[in-house]
């Protein structure tokens, strides 16, 4: 019998610098959706901290599936993402970016996500009304979610996704996936970011892509026999040129 996958989720949000950092009450509000959202999930949380709380639950990932990074740090201190998407390749990573200003374009959030290896990215941005307002964005290219400022919303935007990637990878693998070093989580995860099939086939959901692939294979197996049995392909007349057909069976050549 087959189990269901568990999700291992990693949230590392707020404020990090050597005087122990503050912690983020929206980051602390989308952890809490999110956890509603998703009950059955692994998640550990680190809102805000030393630099040092940081570099230690950076240091071993191998148990973790997703990696929801909204760490914000100075710019002397060394970016620890990079160094954990090459450490890690098979993470479903969530990351962010804060676009108050506007100075970032979709196709350059879009350009930031393929550089970072990320599935997800939320961008902030501030709502007509002065609110914080976050934007749901794919790897593929799609915006799932548009400047809401529901966090329940944006929570439940993203738990969806996972959702549906989890679904695609899980009937392949036919196996749970715990940790990162599983070899066929890793290249399936891989699959499915160069894929721009098997990623619609991920928004369907591995119900709708095992009906498709049957109803594919059925019809193969009609048109298959429909050429077997017409009577105009299979008669004497429409075979290659230089053969008759032999009532005995098998075929003889003319003279």
């Amino acid at each position: 019998m087959i189990t269901a996958p568990t999700m291992n989720v990693l949230m590392v949000g707020g404020y990090f610098d050597e005087s122990g950092g503050r912690a983020s009450g929206y980051f602390k509000k989308l952890a809490d959706a999110f956890q509603l959202v998703l009950p059955r999930m692994s998640c550990r949380i680190l809102n805000g901290g030393s630099l040092t709380d940081l570099n230690e639950i950076a240091q071993d990932l191998s148990a973790v599936t997703h990696l929801v990074w909204f760490a914000d740090v100075p710019n002397a201190f060394v970016n620890l993402l990079p160094a954990l998407t090459a450490r890690y390749p098979g993470l479903v990573l969530v990351s962010s970016k804060n676009n108050r200003k506007n100075l970032y374009s979709h196709a350059a959030l879009f350009a930031r996500m393929r550089k970072s290896r990320s599935e997800l990215l939320l961008e902030f941005r501030e709502s007509l009304e002065g609110a914080l307002a976050s934007s749901v964005l794919t790897v593929q290219g799609d915006v799932l979610l548009d400047n809401s400022t529901d966090i329940v919303s944006v929570a439940a935007c993203r738990g969806r996704y996972w959702q549906q990637l989890q679904s695609l990878v899980f009937p392949l693998c036919k196996q749970p996936f715990l940790t990162q070093e599983s070899h066929s989580y890793i290249q399936l995860l891989i699959v499915i970011r160069k894929s721009p099939w098997v990623a619609i086939l991920a928004h369907l959901g591995w119900r709708a892509s095992i009906t498709i692939m049957k109803a594919l294979t059925c019809m193969g197996c009609l048109a298959m026999t429909c050429w077997r049995w017409n009577p105009e392909l299979s008669s004497p007349d429409k075979r290659s040129r230089g053969q008759a057909h032999n009532p005995l069976g098998g075929m003889r050549r003319n003279v």
